[in-house]
């Protein structure tokens, strides 16, 4: 465990959550998000191993999300871009957890980690159409600062990303 509340844990992404990545990382959560869902066991091994070697070079801190009572796995939430001013925050919450601000906790953990590492100015890039992202960034203070429209990783969804500024 790194990092903990009442009710959740962090811990940095392993290979231990192999099939939850395959399992849960699926096509309705990443519907508004750059990254595409996971189809294949190699797959979600290679992006662990990227999360990992990202870890080892500290540009990117990725984290598996635990409910503290029964350590089952929740998602996932990162910090991206760490050597830049302003850290890049992202989480996903598995389907059939949402609605219990699990997201909204992680990523209070996220921002608290960095903050020890010395960072208070973080970037949250939220499709505006999830409202319950825009809900988290608007619960950290976050201000919209300018507007992308980009496309997913394998070009089959059109992003509208609003980018939050939130300092701390």
């Amino acid at each position: 465990m790194i990092i903990d509340n009442d009710v959740i844990y962090l811990d940095f992404i392993s290979y231990n959550n192999t099939l939850d990545l395959l399992s849960y990382f699926n096509d309705n959560i990443t519907k508004f998000m750059y990254p595409c869902s996971i189809k294949t066991l190699t797959e979600a091994k290679d992006i662990i191993k990227r999360f990992i070697k990202q870890k080892e070079q500290k540009t990117d801190y990725v984290f598996s999300i635990f409910e503290k009572e029964t350590n089952v796995f929740l998602g996932v939430v990162g910090l991206h871009n760490i050597q830049e001013d302003k850290v890049e925050l992202g989480v996903w919450i598995r389907e059939d957890k949402h609605g219990y601000h699990y997201g909204r906790q992680a990523v209070g953990l996220a921002i608290k980690y960095a903050i020890n590492l010395g960072f208070d100015s973080f970037v949250y890039p939220v499709d505006i159409r999830n409202t319950p992202s825009v809900n988290i960034a608007k619960y950290y203070g976050g201000i919209p600062i300018y507007r992308k429209e980009e496309f997913s990783s394998d070009k089959s969804k059109k992003l509208i990303l609003d980018f939050y500024f939130i300092k701390r």
